[in-house]
């Protein structure tokens, strides 16, 4: 059976997304972006929160009792 892929949308506020199984794959533009809003520079904005595979970056965000910042 082939995988499914479609395009992330975040929702204000949701928080749920850190909750759910799956993966959030971003672009080089979704880095640029995220980065930018957070006040980080690109390079400690993916150190922290992005993890590459294969398949592309996606989003990766601790484990723990608080909710993800995104």
């Amino acid at each position: 059976m082939g995988r499914l892929h479609f395009r992330f949308q975040c929702q204000p506020g949701c928080i749920n997304c850190c909750t759910q199984s799956g993966h959030v794959h971003l672009t080089e533009e979704d880095i640029n972006r995220i980065s930018a809003y957070m006040g980080l520079e690109r390079d400690v904005f993916e150190s922290r929160y992005v993890r590459r595979t294969p398949e592309g970056p996606r989003l990766t965000v601790p484990r723990g009792p608080t909710p993800a910042i995104f």
